[in-house]
């Protein structure tokens, strides 16, 4: 399992058929639901050696009639879930777990942390933006382009900024 992870790593990099790229991340482990999308590239990391690695992409999931963007990088330390139904524009990044093993001293202070990050159902990320570990971001709502979200995003919600805060509420949907 572990050179067809390695395969299919290098090959999201800058793949010959998009269709065929979903075929890939399933046989490495992804669960990928029907009608998904991936416009290109992707970047996949922390698969192999981090130290929650599972060797394969069996922490990857997403729903069915999603849409993933150009360039979009996942850090599979920990689980990602996408949910139905949702659009991740171009170039975001999706990070599971901080660490800065390579000083001592920023490493006490710093201790490694990992957690899940959960995209629910409907919502829309924006182009560039980057959702950091253990961020549940609610259904239905919408990340703007560029932003930093650092906490939880409550459903029907519009955030935007460095870090991310909140714009604006939504008007629930008949």
């Amino acid at each position: 399992m572990l050179t067809i992870t390695l395969f299919v790593v290098w090959y999201l990099r800058n793949p010959i058929f998009t269709r065929f790229s979903i075929h890939l991340l399933r046989i490495a482990g992804a669960r990928i639901d029907t009608d998904t999308r991936i416009k290109r590239s992707l970047s996949i990391d922390n698969t192999i050696t981090d130290e929650n690695s599972t060797r394969n992409l069996t922490h990857l999931t997403i729903g069915k009639n999603t849409y993933i963007g150009d360039g979009t990088y996942f850090d599979l330390a920990d689980e990602v879930n996408i949910d139905d139904n949702v659009a991740i524009s171009g170039h975001c990044s999706i990070i599971t777990h901080a660490d800065c093993n390579r000083s001592p001293w920023l490493a006490k202070r710093f201790p490694r942390e990992h957690a899940p990050v959960t995209i629910e159902e409907g919502a829309w990320i924006g182009f560039g933006a980057t959702i950091i570990p253990g961020v549940t971001i609610g259904k239905e709502s919408v990340i703007a382009a560029g932003s930093v979200v650092t906490t939880d995003v409550e459903p029907r919600t519009i955030v935007g900024g460095v870090p991310a805060e909140d714009i604006k509420d939504l008007e629930p949907k008949e």
